[in-house]
């Protein structure tokens, strides 16, 4: 059976959304991390600063970003989860509970590398 062929999972389920995620300052923001078929080592930065940095992360994590960094402006969220083949990972960005941005990949993807990022816009 081919990684194609393999019954759904966790990680596959809901559409995905990459459109640049908007939130105010006093609204909080999550990155949720489902992660499927390996332990994985999870990093994640807001701009420059790493927010997360955890081995092994085995089913999924939740990381908000400190409130202090959700200044005006134009900002990057970027994740990373490296795990051994077969992986695959889901990727939800949250704004206040609410989701407003969706990503999948796996070993499997067009374009396997196990990263992934959203825009933020913060404002007042």
């Amino acid at each position: 059976m081919s990684p194609s062929d393999s019954p759904p999972t966790r990680c596959d389920e809901g559409a995905e959304s990459k459109k640049p995620v908007r939130v105010r300052q006093d609204e909080q923001l999550d990155l949720a991390l489902t992660l499927c078929q390996a332990p994985f080592r999870v990093v994640a930065h807001f701009d420059e600063s790493r927010i997360f940095d955890r081995t092994p992360v085995l089913d999924g994590v939740t990381i908000t970003v400190p409130p202090q960094l959700l200044t005006p402006g134009l900002h990057s969220l970027h994740w990373a989860a490296f795990a051994p083949p077969p992986w695959k990972w889901k990727a939800e960005v949250l704004v206040d509970g609410e989701l407003r941005f969706r990503n999948r990949k796996g070993n499997d993807s067009t374009f396997p590398h196990p990263d992934g990022f959203a825009v933020v816009e913060v404002t007042p």
